[in-house]
């Protein structure tokens, strides 16, 4: 359930089960009411690499699921920077920061592309809003297909995101990483950026 207006919901771990209702056999890409999404449903989809007979029967769309599988593979020795995936648009960005107080943090939302972040090292919250609960962006940066929000009094999800679990959001799914669990600390984690025309092809 959304928290009251303007303040989290209770604090969400991963569920036992993973359901992801936007991966039933393939990607859909009709429009919405909103031009920022071309998702008419959206549900992130969250996992822990050491559970795949949990979360492998359902990315049916093959980028998906070998984006996945190049992170099992590779976030334990890979290096920071950004690393080409082989199709354009299709890269991976592994960076590290220093997580902050909630109200230090921007609320952020892809139009374009897929996010697939993963927890390399280390520990943070990541809150969650429908894209239109924040009005119009206040930027967008089309290099990473960013766009940034101001915050605002609309209710939200918060997420406890830890070392080795991963999670999907899809465009018009609103973020806001970066805010600290308890205190400020280091982490390091990837981002996997897959376009969704490639997707849809």
């Amino acid at each position: 359930m959304p928290g009251r207006p303007g303040k989290p919901s209770p604090l969400l771990k991963f569920p036992p089960r993973v359901k992801p209702a936007f991966l039933p056999r393939k990607i859909r890409l009709r429009s919405t009411h909103t031009s920022r999404s071309r998702f008419n449903h959206r549900l992130m989809f969250l996992g822990t690499l050491s559970r795949p007979a949990r979360w492998q029967p359902f990315l049916h769309a093959p980028l998906l699921l070998q984006s996945l599988l190049w992170v099992r593979d590779n976030a334990a020795s890979v290096t920071e920077g950004i690393h080409e995936l082989g199709k354009p648009g299709w890269f991976v960005n592994v960076h590290g920061y220093t997580t902050q107080p909630r109200e230090l943090c921007e609320w952020e939302n892809h139009t374009r592309t897929v996010d697939l972040q993963y927890m390399i090292d280390g520990l943070e919250v990541i809150d969650l809003i429908p894209v239109e609960s924040l009005g119009a962006p206040t930027s967008y940066k089309a290099d990473s297909d960013t766009e940034k929000f101001s915050a605002n009094e609309a209710p939200f999800t918060q997420l406890l995101f830890p070392t080795g679990s991963f999670i999907f959001f899809l465009p018009g799914e609103a973020h806001r990483p970066k805010i600290a669990a308890a205190a400020p600390a280091a982490l390091k984690k990837l981002v996997v950026k897959i376009p969704t025309d490639l997707l849809a092809s």
